[in-house]
């Protein structure tokens, strides 16, 4: 199971074609004037749908709805670097990579901005039967946007991930609680519109 998709190739195939366009959009209008290159780093996206793929088969293991899917993708993306980053320097070359806090930060911001592409491949299935496609319809207002950002932000990824015996280890209750927090967060954001 990957993230997005039941089948993990699919999945990862999705979100790097997902991140693809996201990124190669992002360096033609930003770049320039963020001053940071943007790159896939694919070992990323594959860690992260296995990892998230994993998580929601053992603790969600009703087929976890578009909601999930998406939150999962965001929590894995925040603790998986999955993007590559090159700050830009005064002669306009790209050559300082970003790492640590930075990046991940960066990567967070990236990500929450993706969303209408994360719930592009799902459909939400409702009570009645019905099946529609998602359409992420934005945040509110951009300071809801920044404050989302600022709370994936402080997911902290000492609680979820540690190092034991050379090897990371990951907290699959607490990755599970944060894959729900996020969901619900998620799910009130979409419902604030009518069908």
């Amino acid at each position: 199971m990957g993230i997005l998709l039941e089948d993990e190739a699919a999945d990862i195939d999705a979100l790097t074609r997902i991140f693809d366009a996201s990124i190669e959009s992002w360096n033609s209008k930003y770049a320039g004037r963020e001053g940071v290159l943007l790159g896939i780093n694919k070992d990323g996206i594959e860690a992260a749908s296995h990892l998230g793929g994993k998580i929601l088969h053992d603790c969600f293991p009703d087929s976890p709805d578009s909601f999930k899917r998406v939150a999962a993708s965001i929590v894995m993306m925040s603790i998986n670097p999955f993007i590559i980053g090159r700050a830009g320097n005064d002669d306009g070359m790209y050559v300082t990579v970003l790492q640590g806090d930075e990046l991940r930060s960066f990567a967070i911001r990236f990500v929450i901005d993706s969303l209408p592409l994360l719930f592009s491949p799902l459909d939400q299935v409702y009570d009645d039967g019905k099946i529609m496609p998602m359409n992420w319809p934005g945040f509110f207002s951009e300071d809801l946007r920044d404050e989302f950002i600022e709370y994936i932000n402080t997911l902290s990824t000492s609680e979820i991930v540690e190092w034991k015996n050379r090897a990371l280890v990951y907290n699959k209750t607490r990755l599970a609680r944060t894959i729900l927090a996020v969901s619900l967060t998620l799910k009130s954001l979409y419902g604030r519109f009518p069908e």
